[in-house]
């Protein structure tokens, strides 16, 4: 006896890689979808085989199924199909790459046009495994996979080609003991010619829409989900840049998704949750003058109004920011700025304001920020490609702490997080002089330095070897390259260590006795990188010593 379910869509796929399978035969085959432990979310079903064997009088029509090897047919593609393999009314063989099994449950497809297909099991709440049978259950294993990524993931993943009304089962197994899973199968090949209805071209940015999915057609669906209504723009971005793509205030669950072209075929972006309600985005880079297609899609068929924004993202932070003077008070909004591009806390989807300063003294500084909004601040050299840090409004500790010395050109960004904005307030604050470093170097090379090595400080600590007593020495690289450091000439034992952005930054390099006693370290800098050079004595040595920097 068996039954037949059909699938509703309860929730996304997730995309994961694994096994691939070829058939390019129009022969019945045989998937066996094996499951082990892990609580799934039920999705309504109804047996469709009658207890006689037979199948009730619907207009399903499609090729004979062997109830023998059945217990489901699977829907509508993109949907999601639930089950518990401790319920199941049929006995499948056991899955060629486990070694044990237990109660099983199987499922009917037929492949509605020549394509390529994902039989996916994200969501199940057992361990999965995935083998595929020629013919019917009894027939040879074409591939068997288990454990997308264990132990973390342990759901599976098949695709294969197949041809219009090539017939797979998916029998799912459990690997010792039964329980709830899931199933979504996904075509892989795009929408079938025609389907990729555009609603709309647009070639401008920034642009943004105010569209709704009432009366939209379904006829996609993306690897991060989407099977209900979709909107489609034909957009064409006037220059070839990164570019913010973001579903804003929408009422329903949308899913937004990026096809390289104007085909829906190559799917190159997808997101379904950015962490604003409902909302989706990404950030992408795109050629200018070559068409792209953006579908705001519906997660779960609900439909209503949304707006789709797309902006440029120049870069990491503006090279033209204003100049301040600090210690001080910043009132500034950032709604009056631009999208830069966020920093490593967040900012990605926000417009945000940059400031730039110089510190007129070495100390500890410190940058706090007021505001009503869900703020991120982040700190960058005065080239915009290093990241100093960053904290935001939600962090354990909110203050934004960084050492400075005396004339380091700095700029600050305040952004925020989601699609937040709004004015602030930027509180800088010196915390006193520091000792670190000692010396500040000009940037002009080649530089050859000397002194006395005493007990008067220790402000590095070396990886490489046992320093103690140290000079420490604030460096600005002048252009890109390789930079040779070395303490050739030194009448003491050194250790020579180079520290990125200060004495408690990350150390770049170090070494001990690369020639004799002496020390020799070759980093590669960019230009107006700042970097402290530490010399120590090793085990706490004292005396003589000299600091030779050149290009590398």
């Amino acid at each position: 006896m068996g039954f037949r379910l059909e699938s509703a869509s309860c929730f996304r796929s997730k995309a994961v890689d694994t096994l691939a399978i070829d058939f390019m035969a129009r022969s019945k085959v045989c998937v066996l979808l094996f499951t082990t432990l892990v609580g799934a979310t039920g999705c309504p079903t109804r047996p469709l085989i009658e207890p006689d064997g037979g199948f009730p009088d619907d207009d399903t029509g499609g090729p004979p199924i062997p109830s023998e090897c059945v217990d489901a047919v699977y829907g509508a593609l993109g949907s999601r199909l639930s089950g518990n393999s401790n319920a199941a009314m049929t006995i499948g063989p056991s899955a060629s790459c486990v070694e044990m099994s237990g109660p099983d449950s199987s499922v009917f497809f037929e492949a509605p046009r020549t394509a390529r297909y994902r039989f996916d099991t994200s969501g199940s709440a057992i361990d999965t495994v995935l083998e595929v049978l020629e013919g019917d259950c009894d027939g040879p294993s074409l591939g068997c996979h288990d454990d997308i990524s264990p132990p973390e993931v342990l759901t599976s993943r098949v695709e294969v080609n197949l041809q219009a009304g090539q017939v797979v089962t998916v029998v799912v197994d459990s690997y010792s003991q039964g329980g709830e899973w899931t199933l979504t199968v996904t075509d892989l090949s795009g929408p079938p010619p025609g389907m990729c209805d555009v609603d709309e071209s647009l070639d401008t940015a920034p642009l943004r829409l105010a569209e709704t999915l009432a009366g939209s057609n379904s006829n996609l669906i993306s690897s991060c989900g989407g099977a209900g209504p979709e909107f489609v723009l034909s957009w064409t971005p006037p220059v070839t840049a990164r570019y913010s793509f973001d579903v804003l205030l929408p009422e329903f669950d949308s899913v937004l998704y990026l096809y390289e072209d104007d085909s829906c075929q190559s799917e190159i972006a997808c997101n379904a949750d950015l962490g604003a309600i409902n909302g989706a985005g990404f950030i992408q880079e795109v050629a200018g003058g070559r068409p792209v297609t953006v579908v705001v899609d519906s997660e779960d068929g609900s439909v209503g109004d949304f707006s789709l924004e797309i902006r440029e993202v120049p870069g990491s932070c503006s090279n033209d920011a204003v100049f301040i003077e600090v210690p001080g008070v910043i009132e500034g909004a950032t709604d009056m700025g631009r999208n830069s591009g966020g920093v490593s806390c967040g900012g990605d989807f926000a417009p945000d304001q940059t400031w730039r300063f110089i510190a007129p003294f070495s100390a500890v500084y410190t940058i706090n920020i007021e505001a009503e909004f869900v703020w991120v601040v982040g700190l960058w050299d005065a080239t915009c490609r290093q990241e100093f840090a960053c904290t935001s409004s939600r962090s354990d500790d909110p203050s934004l702490v960084v050492e400075l010395f005396e004339g380091q050109e700095m700029v600050l960004q305040v952004d925020a997080l989601g699609h937040a904005r709004g004015p602030y307030v930027a509180i800088i604050e010196a915390m006193g002089d520091v000792s670190c470093p000692n010396i500040n170097l000009d940037s002009f090379l080649p530089i050859s330095e000397s002194g006395v090595l005493t007990r008067a400080s220790d402000n590095a600590f070396p990886f490489c070897a046992t320093g103690g007593t140290d000079v420490t020495y604030g460096f600005v690289a002048p252009a890109d390259g390789l930079y040779e450091i070395n303490t050739f000439g030194s009448t003491i034992d050194t250790v020579l260590s180079v520290w990125d952005g200060g004495c408690g930054g990350t150390q770049l390099g170090c070494n001990d006795d690369a020639r004799n006693v002496e020390s020799r370290v070759v980093v590669e800098l960019f230009a107006g990188q700042f970097v402290v050079i530490a010399i120590d004595g090793f085990e706490g040595a004292v005396g003589e010593y000299v600091l030779n920097i050149d290009f590398g």
